[in-house]
């Protein structure tokens, strides 16, 4: 192992950046892709049927929709447990151990 592959707490302060940039845009797309698909296909079931058969397309816009939530749920509960392991990380380091970049992995949930 190589002095360069320790981990500093500089080096987690930057994961840490990244990562919660990277989580926000996952959740945002995450939360809105269900209700934006959901809009397009409600608009164009009136622009193919008219207001007759709207009532099909606000069914389907809530199936969109609904399906959102455990999308998001699962994202979130992603960079949740890598944001804990993070921070159990960090203390170690804080606590003096010598810990190597290439020894460390993260994981999603369990």
């Amino acid at each position: 192992m190589e002095e360069s592959d320790i981990v500093h707490l500089e080096d987690l302060a930057a994961v840490r950046v990244v990562t919660s940039r990277s989580a926000r845009r996952t959740l945002l797309v995450a939360g809105l892709a269900g209700p934006v698909a959901g809009l397009a296909v409600l608009a164009i079931v009136y622009l193919l049927y008219g207001h007759e058969r709207l009532d099909v397309g606000y069914i389907v816009a809530g199936v969109f929709a609904l399906l959102a939530i455990p999308q998001f749920a699962h994202w979130f509960r992603h960079y949740r447990s890598i944001m804990r392991q993070l921070d159990a990380l960090e203390l170690r380091v804080k606590n003096g151990e010598r810990i190597y970049g290439s020894q460390v992995e993260f994981h999603s949930y369990r």
